[in-house]
């Protein structure tokens, strides 16, 4: 593959970020007359296109990269005939300017004649930029001059062959400048240089727009002509030889200095094109060799004319000396505050072009270049862009600098781009007539501009006058001026703002408006903002009237500065990825910025990302969540939480919003996850098996009423947990108790020895609920000294589950803590609660046997998904499997090393999964090795807090999802990680199904003691610090084991952090039912699946036969 130049793989970028379309067109457009044989010509595009490699170039995108793919010279027919009128000639043109490029799939060259008179034609050659630039013109015409010459005769063109191809000439940049990585590399001594030089400059300076900056950027442009008449331009000359610098040096110190008046500040960066052609070979090459440069200019301490050339002249010299950085690296390196629609580092552009224009001779024809304005007048790459050229008569003397402003019309109006040129030309009258005065003395006023803005009256300063019909508006403006009663010929009403406090003898009066004035005390520009007398920023409109800035909000004004700040502060936990996709997003960001980790609201660019690493991340994206994603929008949502919720809407079926439900239906259904533990309770009877329960340690000076307190306000606050089941009819339905009828018990009892304690837990926790009779929530707290407690609070699994325990904890650390000073918790009320969230999963699943409902969609993918899933995928058990065996359980520990756990998420990173997908496919290999066969179902619980809404609420969501993992195929493990990770993600995509509903749809065969569809889970939990935490107290987790087994192996693992965020470990547990298995066998087990993850993270591209997988295919 041949790599692009840098300054291609730039335009590359902003043809996919910007989706700029034809703003990098390069128009080639020459007026013909004369008895022009078409053939001749037709043919010799053709030969310019076979002699120049470049335009015969494609730059496809190969894993986010693009390289330069070269096509076979054509065999003719390049240029396309077309006839016109010379009335539809100006629009033809410009729709070919127009002309759109798909980059990766074709040259960028489009070639037309139009033909108005049998003698009469245009020749139109439409380029992209990043196969040609201005430098080209010249080459590209003699050779076409040439070659048509030669086809007249009848022979092909005998041009003596290039000495290199523009393909040369990118490999040999890129061997010159070395690698960054390299600090004796040129490319790494220029970056140096230029992160010094561009350190603190602003990213963006503050010029009087017409409109505010879009989000996107539309490129559509506009011009405005400048000209100076040759008596300046001569002074301007005699000015850049006096002061040893360059004409563009003095035009660039003018441009500066305007920006700097119009309020852009005392630090303006400007932009300007370098050839790029440092090599002689490279002379007579048709390509894009262009580089872009940023010009810093200090306006600091208002300088002289001259004072501020030289200040042009040095910072100019070694940036010219240091222009060999490609300006994508430069940016890098600088690592600006990047924004879309904004160009990084410098917003405004300044070029004076020195290209040859002499056409050469076509053989009996009049052949005039001509400037295709429709199109580039009409694009803009830049806010503001100066292009500028010198002419001169026969004898060389100056006659004048003509060009134009192009600009962007999203930001500025025709009007006020022409006044900005008008402007240029005064200051540059300025520089060249007073070269000695300060930049500020410059008069920078179009004539009549005075008359709108009002100078600023001949008053004492302590007495400035103003117009009465703008001081009113000056009350809107600032809270902090009084209010003054005024009598006379004022407008109604009489009683108008005063003035800032410190302007008390401000004098109103009607004749004279409000001068706003400049850093100099002159008055400001029409559109720039200044200052009122009055110390308030505002600038005048080019009608005229006074614009000041909208006043500020009352709640802005009025709230302190500490509550303002809590309401938009986040926390560490807020910021942890919460589903599989983000946390791959967080692996993609992380992985390509080198960092550790990062979370949801962190800023790619923020960061160090730059277009070429956001290129990859649009890359990885389309490849691992399978959807379209350009790099416009990568800007647009450069944190994970943002780009999640892109890929989410873009994905999304219509979805049913949660909402609060007022009034409910009556009688209030059960969720579809509680139907299926009430039905479990109905069939088999009630039982311990499915109670969930907190257990904690607490040591200190415990207030066991204002605890007991506490709990019952939990119980108020959820009414999930005073929630209990009725039957009518055979119809379940949920019955909310009111907080008095579900008054809670504190249990209490005291106990001496860590025996006695396991006991009193273990009984406790054996407690069976009646689903019909609630609160399904009982507290125990027992006692060993005044000083030593464990609380256990135990809940059926209808009413609450894992996620519940953390906003459940939160809110008895509240309470308590409001009871502790005889006070009721104050806290928001809950968005939602447990029976609105049923209402909206009934309302969001539907009706299965509707083809139009989420239901019926979700359960015709788990068909087909688990259609052929083994009855059995297990680990061969000790004993067979009986009906009746004791459903007893016990742990095995798992742990895995931070350093293991390290190389697990750099491998999960590099395959753009997640540590999850990374355990479940190290976790289905063990399974195949150990005999379970090489198609294993494993099950996971999903949290179902699918919106927000759900956060922290307390209550059964939880679901559970069967993950497939296919081995029958021998693979790398790479790629059958990638595939694992795939498979996921479409699974979770699916969840909102109930359980026994898929169980139903896939109907497998069923045995009575063995789990359906799937015997092994695996849940992988992030771990969380304990929520209860009031002051006084230590508290820390009580070890539980829990009461039955629920399957033949229960893998459940929480990753671990250390306090920089850095992976400290993985560590878990094996549940397994004792009646099945050893503890030896599972121990055995365990120890494998740890040697096995050491294999995979060292060698990745191990195959599943070398794992000790049996594949089908080999």
């Amino acid at each position: 593959m041949i790599p692009v130049s840098f300054g291609q793989h730039r335009l590359w970028l902003l043809d996919r970020f910007e989706r700029t379309g034809w703003t990098y067109n390069i128009v080639v457009q020459a007026a013909i007359s004369g008895p022009l044989d078409v053939a001749a010509l037709d043919a010799a595009v053709g030969d310019v296109l076979a002699r120049h490699e470049v335009l015969r170039t494609s730059f496809p995108d190969v894993d986010g990269t693009p390289v330069q793919q070269i096509a076979a010279p054509p065999a003719g027919g390049v240029l396309h005939l077309v006839d016109a009128t010379r009335d539809d000639l100006p629009d033809l043109l410009e729709a070919g300017g127009r002309h759109l490029f798909d980059l990766t799939r074709q040259a960028p060259v489009h070639a037309r004649l139009l033909r108005t008179a049998p003698e009469d034609f245009v020749l139109q050659l439409v380029f992209h930029h990043i196969v040609v630039d201005g430098w080209s013109v010249r080459p590209l015409m003699r050779d076409l001059a040439h070659a048509y010459s030669a086809r007249l005769a009848g022979t092909p063109p005998t041009s003596p062959p290039l000495p290199v191809q523009f393909a040369d000439f990118a490999a040999w940049q890129r061997e010159v400048l070395g690698s960054v990585d390299d600090p004796t590399s040129l490319l790494a001594e220029q970056l140096g240089f230029w992160r010094t030089a561009l350190a603190g400059m602003p990213d963006e300076i503050a010029l009087p727009t017409d409109r505010h900056r879009p989000a996107v950027a539309t490129h559509r442009g506009g011009g405005a002509a400048v000209s100076t008449g040759g008596e300046l331009h001569a002074r301007l000359r005699q000015i850049a030889q006096e002061s040893g610098a360059s004409l563009f040096m003095v035009l660039h110190a003018a441009l500066a200095a305007l920006l700097h008046r119009l309020g852009g500040g005392d630090d303006i960066p400007i932009g300007t094109g370098t050839a790029g052609r440092s090599d002689e070979a490279l002379t007579d090459l048709v390509g894009f060799f262009v580089n872009t440069v940023a010009l810093r200019t200090d306006l600091s301490g208002d300088p002289t004319w001259l004072q501020l050339i030289d200040r042009v002249r040095g910072f100019d010299l070694s940036a010219f000396d240091h222009q060999d950085a490609p300006f994508e690296a430069v940016v890098h390196a600088a690592a600006p505050q990047r924004r879309p629609g904004r160009h990084p580092l410098f917003q405004t552009m300044l070029e004076l072009q020195n290209h040859d224009t002499a056409v050469p001779d076509f053989p009996g024809l009049d052949v005039r270049m001509q400037t295709a304005e429709s199109v580039e007048r009409h694009s803009a790459k830049f806010d503001l862009y100066l292009d500028l050229a010198e002419t001169f008569d026969r004898d060389g003397t100056p006659t004048g600098i003509r060009g134009h402003v192009n600009y962007a019309t999203d930001l500025f109006d025709h009007d006020s781009a022409a006044l900005l040129a008008r402007r240029f030309t005064l200051v540059l009258d300025a520089l060249s007539t007073t070269p000695d005065a300060p930049v500020s003395h410059a008069d920078i006023l179009v004539p009549g501009e005075a008359d709108l803005l009002g100078r600023t009256p001949a008053t004492p300063p302590d007495a400035p006058t103003v117009d009465t019909g703008e001081l009113a508006a000056l009350l809107a403006t600032d809270p902090s001026l009084t209010r003054l009663h005024l009598t006379g010929d004022v407008p109604a009403p009489e009683t108008l703002a005063a003035l800032h406090r410190a302007h008390p003898h401000l004098r109103p009066t009607v004749a004279t408006p409000l001068a706003v004035l400049d850093r100099a005390g002159r008055p400001a520009p029409l559109g720039v903002t200044g200052t009122l007398p009055t110390g308030q920023r505002a600038r005048r409109r080019p009608d005229g009237h006074l614009e000041l800035p909208p006043p500020p909000a009352a709640a802005d004004r009025d709230a302190p500065v500490g509550e303002a700040a809590a309401g938009t502060a986040g926390t560490t936990e807020a910021g942890r990825p919460r589903t599989p996709a983000q946390e791959i997003l967080c692996g993609i960001f992380a992985d390509l910025l080198g960092r550790d980790s990062v979370n949801l609201h962190d800023d790619f660019f923020d960061l160090g990302g730059q277009s070429l690493l956001a290129v990859r991340v649009a890359s990885r994206v389309r490849t691992v969540f399978d959807t379209e994603l350009d790099l416009a929008t990568v800007f647009r949502a450069s944190t994970v939480a943002k780009l999640d919720a892109h890929i989410r809407q873009s994905a999304a079926r219509p979805r049913v919003t949660p909402r609060r439900i007022d009034p409910r239906p009556s009688p209030l259904p059960l969720s579809p996850a509680q139907l299926r533990l009430w039905m479990t309770d109905q069939i088999q009877g009630p039982s311990a098996s499915y109670n969930v329960p907190i257990a904690l340690r607490l040591r200190g000076d415990l207030d066991a009423t204002a605890l007991h307190h506490a709990l019952n306000d939990l119980i108020a606050r959820h009414e999930a947990l005073r929630t209990e089941f009725h039957d009518t009819d055979g119809e379940p339905h949920q019955h909310v108790l009111s907080p008095t009828e579900a008054h809670l018990h504190l249990h209490r009892a005291g106990y001496t020895t860590e025996a006695d304690l396991a006991g009193l837990v273990a009984e406790q926790f054996s407690h069976v609920f009646d689903l019909a009779r609630g609160p399904l929530v009982r507290a125990h707290l027992f006692t060993r000294t005044p000083g030593e407690h464990v609380l256990l609070l135990l809940m059926h699994h209808t009413v609450c589950d894992g996620w519940s325990t953390g906003p459940l904890l939160a809110d008895l650390t509240t309470a308590y803590t409001a009871r502790l000073r005889n006070a009721g918790p104050q806290w928001p009320e809950l968005a939602l609660q447990y029976p609105d969230y049923t209402l909206w999963q009934h309302e969001l699943l539907g009706d299965e046997t509707d083809e139009q409902s989420e239901t019926y969609r979700q359960l015709a993918f788990w068909r087909a998904t688990l259609a052929g899933l083994p009855a059995e995928a297990t680990l061969a058990p000790d004993r067979p499997r009986s009906a009746m065996a004791d459903p007893s359980s016990d742990t095995v520990a798992v742990s895995i090393a931070p350093e293991l756990h390290a190389a697990l998420l750099r491998l999960s990173r590099e395959t753009g999964t997640t540590l999850f997908m990374a355990l479940h496919a190290s976790f289905a290999v063990l399974l195949a090795r150990l005999g379970a066969g090489n198609d294993i179902p494993i099950g996971t619980s999903v949290a179902g807090r699918t919106h927000a809404e759900f956060d922290e609420l307390v209550g059964f969501l939880i679901n559970t999802v069967v993950l497939r993992a296919d081995l029958s195929v021998d693979v790398a493990f790479r790629e059958f990680l990638a595939r694992v990770g795939a498979a996921d993600l479409a699974a979770l995509a699916h969840q909102d199904v109930p359980f026994d509903k898929v169980v139903q749809a896939v109907n497998p065969p069923r045995a009575t003691g063995r789990n359906p569809l799937f015997q092994v889970g695996f849940t992988m939990e992030h771990h969380t610090s304990l929520a209860f935490g009031p002051q006084g107290l230590a508290v820390e987790a009580f070890p539980m084991r829990g009461v039955s087994a629920k399957l033949d192996l229960d893998l459940t693992l929480t990753e671990t952090l250390d306090e920089e965020g850095s992976p400290a470990g993985v560590l878990g547990t094996v549940e397994y039912p004792t009646a099945l298995y050893d503890r030896a066998t599972v121990t055995r087990a365990v120890g494998e699946f740890g040697r096995l993850l050491e294999s995979v993270v060292a060698t990745p591209g191990i195959r599943l036969s070398a794992l000790g997988v049996i594949c089908k295919e080999a």
